[in-house]
């Protein structure tokens, strides 16, 4: 986590591991528009409902991105968790 600091906000090349290392094949798979390249949340929303768009990194943890912006594109396959692992994540560490 950032400095010590508990929030919504982790340190993406330590803190969500699971999603970056779990097995693929426990992921659903979303198609990139061209209107989505660049905005994680709101892929996040289409994804997961609304009110999750705070929790677009994990998004970019999963696919190994650190800058979505740069690294998106049109026709792009991401891999997406199921909310009850993200749920589940948060609540473990103390950010549901």
């Amino acid at each position: 986590m950032l400095a010590g600091t508990r929030g919504a906000y982790y340190d993406l090349w330590t803190e969500p591991v699971e999603f970056a290392d779990a097995d693929p094949a426990t992921f659903t798979q979303y198609l990139v528009t061209a209107a989505d390249v660049g905005f994680l949340d709101n892929v996040a929303v289409r994804v997961w409902g609304q009110g999750n768009e705070t929790q677009w990194w994990i998004i970019a943890a999963a696919n190994g991105m650190i800058d979505p912006e740069s690294e998106m594109c049109a026709g792009q396959v991401l891999l997406i968790p199921s909310l009850a692992a993200v749920r589940n994540f948060l609540a473990r560490t103390g950010n549901a």
